[in-house]
Formats: C-alpha cells, structure tokens, sequence
C-alpha cells in the first residue's frame, strides 16, 4: 500500500511539472520597494546561514517585501532578520504541502527563487504551485517550472555564498561583495553562555580565531585546500 501511495505522488508530482512550467526568458527582472519576493530556502541550518547575504544584497538593492519559505528547524536562523518581512514554515508531508501551496498561492508574488541546488520534493511542489511571475531557480532535471535559470558554478572551486549570489544575476543591480556577511540574529543570554565558554577554554589574553571548515554533506564542502 505505501509503494502505491508513493507511485501516485509521483505521478502527480509529474503532473504539476507539466502544467505548471514557464516559459524560458533571460530578460532583466526589475525589483523595488513594491516588490514581493519569496525565497525557498529547505534545507539545513548552515544552508540556511549561507543564504542570508543573498537576502542582505536584495533588500539592500532594492527593499522588496521579502517573504522566507522554511524548515520549522531553520526558524532561529531567520529570526529577527531585518531584511526578511515574513518566515512561513513549510509543511512536510505531501498532503499537507499541497495545502500549504494553495493557501500561499493567494500571496501572488512578484518573484519567487528557490535557492536549492538540488531540488526535493517538497522544493518542486512549492515553486511550481505558488504564484509568481518570475521564478528563478538552478538548472536541474525539474528546472521546467522555472522562468530564469542559473547554471550551476563548480561547487569545487565556487564558495556556496558565491554559487548563491548568482541567483541575482536576473536582476538590474550588480552584486557587491564588499562587507557581505552572514546575518545571524542572537538573544543576549546565548552570547552571555558563549562568552562564558569560551573564557572556560580558552585564554582571554590571547586572540582567539575559530574557523569551521566542515560540512553536513560533501556537495558544500568547500574543501581544506581553498583554506590555504
């Protein structure tokens, strides 16, 4: 029974590829402070750190109305972010996404991005059945419902940031990396805790440099050479 469930997802899944496409274009897409964007960011909380100068460098440009679509797990991340206006949490099951979609639909928004490089199931579903007039997104085997795609960088030799700042390439602004850093909001009490851990540990007459070069999985692994 589950193996049948699962066969019918898929074949809708297939079905809402169909009729949700877009229609290719490479045409500039223009952002102002009218403008409602909606980026879907599912993934892992250090993917979800490394999308925040992606929305520094677009609220910066334009001061759109930008919308985040996540994981529950991610919500911290986002949290108290002044360049994001609105966090939704995503659904996780394929019934409840489809609902999800619907209400969202209602939004109608101006731009949707999908930041993931490899696209899941609940990725597809989104993009596909949310409202928005420009939709952008990496190429990739379910690119269809898309209207501007981005070839992926060399993972190997391209920073994740950098891959994802290629997702304003659509745009009429040009992307400055000068001062782009990751935008993280904590409260006081988890600085204070920190603080104290480290004064535990580590000697406060000496600098301290902590530099964390792993990854949950291989495809954001930016690799120990780049480091030198």
């Amino acid at each position: 029974m589950k193996n049948l469930f699962k066969y019918f997802e898929n074949y809708f899944l297939s079905l809402i590829v169909k009729f949700f496409r877009k229609a290719k274009t490479k045409k500039k897409i223009p952002l102002d402070d009218d403008s409602k964007l909606l980026i879907i960011i599912l993934r892992n909380n250090s993917e979800a750190l490394l999308t925040t100068p992606l929305i520094r460098i677009i609220k910066k440009n334009s001061n759109a109305q930008i919308s985040i679509l996540t994981n529950l797990g991610n919500r911290n991340v986002f949290k108290n972010n002044s360049d994001i206006d609105q966090i939704y949490i995503a659904e996780n099951t394929f019934s409840k996404i489809l609902s999800h979609s619907k209400s969202l639909r209602q939004l109608d928004y101006d731009v949707l991005i999908n930041s993931g490089e490899i696209y899941s199931e609940a990725e597809i579903i989104y993009s596909a059945l949310l409202k928005a007039k420009y939709k952008i997104g990496f190429a990739d085997i379910e690119d269809k419902i898309f209207s501007h795609l981005i070839q992926k960088p060399n993972p190997a030799v391209t920073h994740f940031v950098d891959r994802t700042l290629h997702l304003c390439d659509y745009f009429y602004f040009e992307v400055d990396k000068t001062n782009l850093n990751l935008n993280c909001s904590t409260t006081k009490d988890a600085d204070d805790e920190i603080d104290r851990f480290l004064l535990s540990v580590f000697d406060s007459s000496k600098l301290l440099v902590i530099v964390n070069i792993s990854s949950e999985i291989n495809k954001n692994f930016w690799g120990v050479e780049n480091y030198k």
